[in-house]
């Protein structure tokens, strides 16, 4: 083996730069362990429980009018703005609770939610499945245009003091995972949970 090593040397240079267990990742060595696996698994909690909430809504609305709302994370988009703005208001005097500036966000989405179908939807309801989606496309064009005259482009980010759920870390063991994301996934499932029995 020796022998054949020194005949070639490439393919020693190359067993140099790629050791046994190990992937080669922009030139360094990426050990890739379970602990790792379950870590970025953990991560993704979060994301993958408010993305499986807004999959439910779209799924109620395709269910309640048989057209896919490509709007629908806009009008989510709005209500989170909304609820941002009244909570964290730039002046304290006029930073409302969390309870109502909640509520408000909540209520102020459904209203939209309502007006979109009696004012766009329903007089849509016999038109061509292509049509209503592209109703739902502009829709989504004006929403997100009119937020980012509102709110600007960039987004924001809220301190771990004013985070709505708990940001406190997690451990088991070597692998560590912020509550909050557990919150999430939670949430999602509970909401999974009610929709399935109703």
């Amino acid at each position: 083996v020796q022998r054949r090593a020194a005949a070639r040397p490439d393919v020693a240079h190359r067993s140099a730069r790629h050791p046994p267990g190990g992937a080669q990742v922009g030139g360094s060595t990426l050990d890739i362990t379970l602990n790792g696996l379950i870590q970025f698994a953990l991560l993704g909690l979060g994301a993958g429980g408010v993305y499986a909430m807004l999959a439910q809504g779209i799924v109620l609305v395709y269910r309640g009018s048989g057209t896919v709302n490509f709007a629908h994370g806009a009008m989510a988009m709005v209500g989170g703005y909304l609820f941002v703005e009244l909570r964290y208001a730039e002046d304290r005097s006029e930073q409302w609770a969390f309870l109502p500036a909640f509520l408000v966000a909540v209520i102020a989405v459904a209203v939209m939610g309502a007006l979109v179908h009696l004012l766009i939807m329903k007089p849509l309801g016999k038109s061509s499945p292509l049509v209503r989606v592209i109703a739902t496309l502009a829709l989504l064009t004006i929403l997100t245009g009119a937020a980012k005259l509102k709110w600007g482009g960039s987004v924001i980010l809220l301190t771990p003091d004013q985070a709505v759920l708990p940001t406190d870390t997690w451990h088991w063991g070597d692998i560590a995972v912020q509550s909050d994301r557990i919150w999430l996934t939670s949430i999602a499932v509970f909401v999974t949970v009610v929709l399935w029995i109703v």
